[in-house]
């Protein structure tokens, strides 16, 4: 029905135009100001401890570091090739430490789906009526690369909006949203805690709402509508709480 209104970039091959080493702009009291090396790498820090849930505070503290001596040593030019050079560099960091962060991180690094060099903005994707964007990820066999890909461009989409764009309305629809990281100080949480002051416009689709724990349904209280398309069973206790129904039955038995 959409025709060539729907687009489609299939990451596997073309990649994605970001750069997550870019240091940001930041409006603050009406001005605007490039952020600081320790918010980038901090931000690089979060995204890498989010997927990879097994790192501990040591390796935490590691790719911080290195993310920060990458940005400062190679400014523009710092990619994640560049950020595994620095962990085997970096003589302060334990080897066992610098180790299991690497075995880690070279498959994503290998793969790099970003494209560094491309000229891009988000205005071509938000200012071009009537079409649809999908960035597919169909191609990666592993979830974490799919995951860390979106927890990035969740974050230059965030950046883009919060840079002078508030006056647009942003219409975004994450599926699969089981898969995102809703902790504190990530992407997802930051919009739906206050996206919409910035004209960002949320969807989060998910087949299954156990899934979450009850500290990432409680981030999802924040989305200002919520539907429900015939619950499972399993389901049915979770979505009655949510709708003070005490009678499961009743959602139970509801027609289209």
């Amino acid at each position: 029905v959409l025709g060539d209104r729907l687009e489609e970039r299939i990451v596997y091959y073309e990649g994605f135009p970001i750069n997550p080493f870019a240091r940001r702009e930041k409006k603050i009291a009406g001005k605007v100001f490039e952020e600081k090396v320790s918010d980038t790498a901090a931000r690089i820090q979060n995204v890498f401890t989010s997927v990879y849930q097994n790192f501990g505070p040591q390796q935490s503290s590691a790719i911080y570091n290195a993310a920060k001596e990458c940005i400062e040593k190679k400014k523009k030019k710092a990619t994640m090739a560049k950020l595994l050079e620095q962990l085997k560099a970096d003589s302060e960091i334990p080897t066992s430490v610098a180790s299991s962060i690497i075995n880690k991180l070279s498959l994503f690094v290998d793969i790099d789906p970003f494209d560094y060099d491309n000229k891009f903005s988000w205005d071509d994707y938000f200012t071009a009526e009537g079409k649809v964007f999908v960035i597919q990820f169909e191609g990666y066999d592993q979830d974490e690369v799919k995951k860390l890909m979106t927890e990035f461009i969740l974050w230059d989409l965030i950046y883009y909006a919060q840079s002078g764009n508030d006056k647009k309305i942003l219409p975004i629809i994450l599926d699969e949203a089981q898969n995102l990281d809703f902790g504190s100080n990530s992407p997802s949480e930051k919009i739906l805690r206050e996206g919409r002051k910035f004209g960002i416009s949320a969807w989060f689709a998910t087949q299954t709402f156990s899934n979450f724990s009850v500290a990432e349904r409680t981030v999802l209280e924040n989305a200002a509508t919520s539907i429900f398309f015939k619950p499972a069973e399993s389901e049915l206790s979770l979505v009655g709480k949510k709708m003070n129904i005490d009678n499961y039955d009743v959602l139970r038995s509801l027609q289209k």
